[in-house]
């Protein structure tokens, strides 16, 4: 892998053409800057053929278990892979003089220079026109069917929220407690999830499908900070410009993701998927 200045190649990357790359960006993005602290992983899976877990091996080179080698992080301005953190494919960046790579740190793929840059797409700011809030109580289930429109959603510590496509849910402000769930049904359709204000994962908290695939569930998150808290999951195709993602420790990201800012505290993971490789996100 590429640690300080040593370069091996392992799997290449299944690049989309040139032309197509202008359309869709495909992999883990912050624009202004990517980090990965500590034990921190980026790797990939495909969700057409199973779930991350039954993809993932033991790397005797690096001594962890890894998912697929076309892992993705783009950034225009920085990046900067810190500890023993660990990108399983390549790294693209638009300022080279920018990337930091710590001794302990790897590369398994390329570190290549982006080009074009990202350009980063607006997105409606317009706070969603309702005064409703909708709330599961503490270690409730419940279910909702089809188009969805609240100021707030709270699924309280323990509770489970459904939500059953094809929808699209527009909020202002998501709240996932300590524990709860935010699971989406694509068995009948797409769904796509728009927040506005604020979205937060609490602690072990889950926004997942059943089986295991973000590819039908479209996140446009119009807020600035996205945290998932040690221990949660997201299984989502993110849109997220402004906002300043980052995974805490145990946390765990399923997808793809363009974001302002990407930050990967030690023992989170992003899992890039490549089921959406020729799905356009910009």
């Amino acid at each position: 892998g590429y640690r300080g200045a040593s370069v091996h190649h392992y799997a290449p990357l299944r690049l989309l053409a040139s032309a197509r790359e202008r359309e869709a960006v495909f992999g883990l993005v912050g624009v202004d800057r990517v980090r990965l602290d500590g034990t921190a992983l980026v790797d990939s899976y495909d969700s057409r053929v199973g779930a991350y877990d039954d993809q993932v091996g033991y790397d005797p080179l690096l001594d962890r278990f890894l998912g697929g080698g076309e892992g993705r992080v783009l950034s225009n301005k920085r990046v900067q892979l810190r500890g023993t953190s660990v990108v399983h494919g390549d790294v693209d960046l638009g300022e080279m003089r920018r990337l930091r790579i710590d001794a302990g740190a790897t590369v398994t793929g390329e570190v290549r220079e982006l080009s074009p840059l990202v350009e980063l797409p607006g997105v409606d700011t317009t706070p969603v026109d309702s005064t409703v809030r909708y709330r599961v109580k503490r270690g409730q289930s419940q279910r909702l069917v089809g188009d969805q429109t609240f100021d707030r959603m709270i699924v309280q510590r323990d509770a489970t929220l459904v939500i059953e496509g094809p929808a699209v849910v527009r909020v202002n402000r998501l709240n996932v407690g300590r524990g709860g769930s935010f699971l989406v049904d694509v068995s009948r359709g797409p769904v796509e999830l728009v927040a506005i204000r604020t979205l937060q994962l609490r602690d072990a908290a889950r926004m997942e499908t059943g089986v295991g695939s973000p590819a039908d569930v479209r996140f446009v998150y119009a807020g600035k900070n996205l945290r998932l808290r040690s221990g949660a999951t997201m299984h989502a195709d993110v849109l997220a410009p402004r906002a300043n993602v980052r995974l805490d420790g145990g946390a765990h990201f399923y997808g793809r993701a363009v974001a302002r800012r990407l930050t990967l505290k030690s023992g989170s993971g992003a899992h890039l998927d490549r089921a959406l490789l020729d799905v356009p996100m910009l």
